[in-house]
């Protein structure tokens, strides 16, 4: 992703070494929806980000039920 963001004249590397960027990299189908919420919770209390980029969530949505996706997005935006 670094070396992708280079190309686009986006230097995310050094954004990390600053500390002003973190990235997370996680498959969907590693963990269950509540694992993968309760994971960016604890992200969200440990770096206090001003902004979150998840992607994708499409990719999260193929892995789950129309109601758990939807309970996930609401848990996801309302902590």
């Amino acid at each position: 992703m670094t070396r992708n963001a280079l190309g686009w004249g986006v230097d995310f590397a050094g954004m990390v070494r600053k500390r002003n960027l973190h990235i997370e990299a996680v498959y969907p189908e590693t963990a269950g929806l509540e694992e993968h919420l309760l994971n960016i919770q604890r992200l969200v209390e440990e770096y206090k980000p001003d902004r979150l980029a998840l992607d994708s969530l499409s990719a999260i949505e193929r892995g789950s039920s129309k109601k758990n996706f939807r309970e996930f997005l609401i848990a996801l935006t309302s902590f």
